[in-house]
């Protein structure tokens, strides 16, 4: 059976608002500011300025999920962002390399804008004749430049950068290069690719290669075989998403997936993101069973863990699991994680939406069983107004989400009765009643 792309069969949900058919590329930027710039900074501690030994410091990849995920944060976190001001302005004129990208990734998290002319003096330091390739010591300095041009909705231009990061780590002898760091550049050019389908799977074999290469060369050193054997894992996730998507009309489709999605569940059988990778194949392939045994296994894997817990998946891989425990039926579950997502991050469009829907399938569960489920029905109406009011102040660009909210809303509106006419959902412009409305808002058990 060929894979089905759900991105164009809608009826796997019915009401459910599909995303149109769009290039893995354009995927990319409905998530793009959920990315993370985690970088170890411990390695600029042994920077030199030798030919031969590039700077370090290398963002660290995870394969962005296809979920829209973290909008504004939340009040208190506002409250606590340093604003920069002008007299606070970094200066590009130190010769220090190692100065200078430690000052650059500071201004990353806090000003894109101010960490552009810092990144840029690096480079020229590193490079100072500006010869192409650049050298594999200019590596740090690209791929920060790209994570810049990222935070700044500028992917186009992140996308050159890292094609020079790929040209100076190709350049480069081999046995200089780390492979880690060179599967980073390959895979985010993957998530950049404008042409999507092959050519993002192209990237993605690149990377993939040199991390089987390094798994082989390293064997015995348990540390770095397992960071290796878990980027792998996710470079195949990701290779699976893009077969799934724009490449789901290939008549090799269903082959690559499955093959895929079995290394990388050998790769890393303690990782969820393996198991809701194949939970996802499997309701491609209508095998619901298969698909809710696997997401039941993967929550196994992290849901008991404590909040702080490193094992537990990113923020845009749980929204990612809500929508697939939806899809399988498990509302149950789905509602659990909302639960928690909301904790995290009160401000996110996407989960009070989620959470609003699961409640609101749940209740017309209730209503097929001969009864209706009234507080569930006005709790789905709760969530789903918080997710309203908050796409009003601009968390949420997605209009497919906003017009299913609302639709949503009318039809618990008109099962409830007139008598709660009163009650429906408004925006308030006044952060500290949103605030108020946000904590207001229980889950109740959808059971």
């Amino acid at each position: 059976m060929r894979l089905e792309d759900r991105t164009r069969h809608p009826s796997k949900i019915p009401s459910y608002p599909k995303a149109t058919n769009q290039s893995h590329a354009s995927k990319l930027l409905r998530t793009q500011k959920s990315l993370r710039f985690d970088i170890d900074r411990r390695t600029l501690l042994n920077i030199t300025n030798t030919p031969d030994q590039p700077l370090t410091p290398i963002p660290t990849f995870r394969y962005p999920t296809m979920a829209k995920t973290r909008t504004k944060p939340t009040k208190n976190k506002r409250q606590r962002r340093r604003k920069p001001s002008p007299a606070a302005a970094p200066n590009p004129s130190s010769d220090d390399p190692a100065l200078l990208l430690s000052e650059a990734l500071d201004q990353l998290q806090t000003s894109p804008p101010l960490a552009l002319p810092l990144a840029t003096q690096v480079l020229r330091l590193l490079n100072p004749s500006s010869t192409l390739p650049h050298p594999l010591k200019a590596l740090p300095a690209l791929t920060l430049l790209a994570q810049i041009h990222l935070a700044l909705d500028e992917p186009e231009a992140a996308y050159e950068q890292y094609r020079a990061a790929a040209e100076a780590v190709e350049s480069a002898d081999r046995e200089l290069v780390d492979v880690a760091d060179a599967a980073e550049v390959y895979l985010w050019l993957s998530q950049l690719e404008p042409e999507g389908g092959e050519r993002s799977v192209a990237w993605i074999e690149k990377g993939a290669e040199g991390l089987r290469r390094g798994i082989v060369d390293l064997d015995g050193d348990e540390d770095k075989v397992g960071r290796l054997k878990g980027m792998l894992a996710d470079a195949l996730c990701g290779e699976v998403e893009v077969w799934m998507t724009d490449l789901s009309l290939d008549p090799l489709a269903e082959q690559r997936s499955e093959a895929l999605t079995t290394e990388a569940l050998l790769l890393a059988p303690t990782d969820p993101a393996p198991l809701q990778t194949l939970a996802s194949v499997r309701i491609s392939q209508s095998r619901l069973p298969d698909a809710q045994s696997a997401l039941d296994r993967s929550l196994t894997l992290w849901e008991d863990l404590p909040p702080s817990d490193p094992r537990i998946p990113e923020f845009a891989a749980r929204v990612s699991l809500v929508r697939l425990l939806l899809e399988t039926g498990m509302r149950e579950e789905a509602l659990r994680v909302c639960e928690r997502l909301v904790l995290e991050d009160e401000e996110s469009v996407e989960v009070w939406y989620l959470g609003g829907w699961g409640l609101w399938m749940a209740a017309i569960r209730d209503g097929e069983r001969g009864g209706r489920d009234g507080r569930k029905l006005r709790k789905a109406r709760e969530w789903l107004g918080v997710a309203l009011g908050l796409y009003q102040r601009g968390g949420n660009e997605d209009e497919r989400l906003r017009d299913h909210a609302v639709e949503l809303v009318g039809l618990i509106d008109d099962l409830l009765g007139d008598e709660e006419d009163g009650e429906e959902w408004n925006d308030d412009d006044d952060d500290d009643d949103d605030d108020d409305d946000v904590e207001s808002v229980e889950m109740e058990n959808a059971s």
